[in-house]
């Protein structure tokens, strides 16, 4: 999916958890959330998120390549353990916006795999970039101004 989508869907997913489990501090919690939910691309060169960080994007794709580690479930449960240890909400804020990436990627054809370094991908239907990904983020755009405008 496109840095957009991932957008989108995070910050409708951290909408929902800042209404339904009674957030503090509802800014920082939104923008970790959402930047946490680009983060799982710096394995891809040229991503948005690898343009900021170059030479560690380099370094984690030539050892794992794009949707191997940085894509599997092992990463937002190591950042929730180590962030828990500060503080709760922004362990729940890096570590599910994180999530929130792999969830979305889920659903292309490219698939993640979730369990790396095993090789079962999980797979859906969307193209990166197509049709199908264009009309999930317009229904997200819809469903983040909905729930904003409910607040």
């Amino acid at each position: 999916m496109r840095f957009y989508t991932h957008i989108a869907f995070s910050f409708l997913i951290g909408l929902l958890l800042i209404k339904y489990l009674s957030i503090p501090n509802q800014i920082l919690f939104i923008v970790l959330f959402v930047l946490s939910g680009l983060l799982a691309d710096i394995d891809k060169i040229g991503s948005q998120v690898s343009q900021r960080f170059k030479i560690t994007s380099f370094f984690i794709n030539i050892f794992v390549g794009h949707r191997g580690l940085f894509h599997s479930i092992w990463i937002p449960l190591l950042l929730y353990l180590s962030l828990f240890l500060i503080k709760i909400e922004i362990a729940i804020a890096v570590s599910f916006g994180y999530l929130s990436h792999i969830i979305l990627d889920c659903f292309t054809v490219s698939g993640v795999k979730l369990l790396w370094p095993l090789q079962k991908r999980l797979r859906g239907f969307v193209k990166s970039g197509g049709l199908a990904e264009y009309a999930i983020f317009v229904m997200l755009l819809f469903l983040d101004l909905l729930i904003l405008l409910r607040f």
